[in-house]
């Protein structure tokens, strides 16, 4: 008799009992980790901060509704604002994604950027509309979002990571 037939069952509950062993021992960890909420990093509005490995400050920000004359050349439809903020960005060594969402003052309700389409509102020129993965140096990026007139007043833009590596994500109150 083999070795190997010798200790067949051994062997058969080994390659069953160690991946299973290693599922529970990954999820017990990964699921709390999926299901948290994540560190806020509040900053005020046009302080730096440093994030995901590049430097972040909000240089402009600015609201309004559907009632004003900008409102009605953005399209705005009635009972909405739109709210709008530029962020200089240096991205180091290695740029990566980001995406944008904004809350209100409660931080229940949440929208994500309205980026192409919503609004007849345009980025200025020397933005981009979204996180450059290719920067090689500082650049701007100019977000906006359509929400409800009453959810402009001491809202918060979050900067999250789009690949998720990072559970925390920036809050720039408004």
């Amino acid at each position: 008799m083999t070795w190997l037939r010798q200790n067949r069952w051994y062997l058969a509950a080994l390659a069953v009992l160690l991946p299973g062993a290693l599922v529970v021992s990954a999820t017990t960890h990964l699921i709390p980790f999926l299901q948290s909420d994540g560190a806020r990093i509040p900053v005020k509005a046009f302080d730096t901060v440093e994030y995901m490995g590049m430097e972040w400050s909000m240089v402009e920000h600015r609201s309004f509704d559907w009632s004003t004359e900008a409102g009605e050349r953005a399209g705005l439809l009635e009972g909405t604002a739109l709210v709008t903020a530029t962020f200089a960005i240096d991205p180091g060594e290695v740029p990566t994604s980001c995406s944008f969402v904004f809350l209100d003052h409660d931080r229940i309700r949440e929208w994500d950027d309205s980026g192409y389409g919503d609004a007849d509102f345009e980025i200025a020129e020397d933005a981009e509309a979204y996180c450059d993965t290719e920067a090689e140096g500082p650049y701007r990026v100019q977000v906006y979002f359509i929400v409800p007139e009453e959810s402009t007043e001491g809202g918060f833009i979050e900067v999250r990571d789009s690949a998720l590596l990072s559970k925390s994500y920036l809050e720039f109150a408004i």
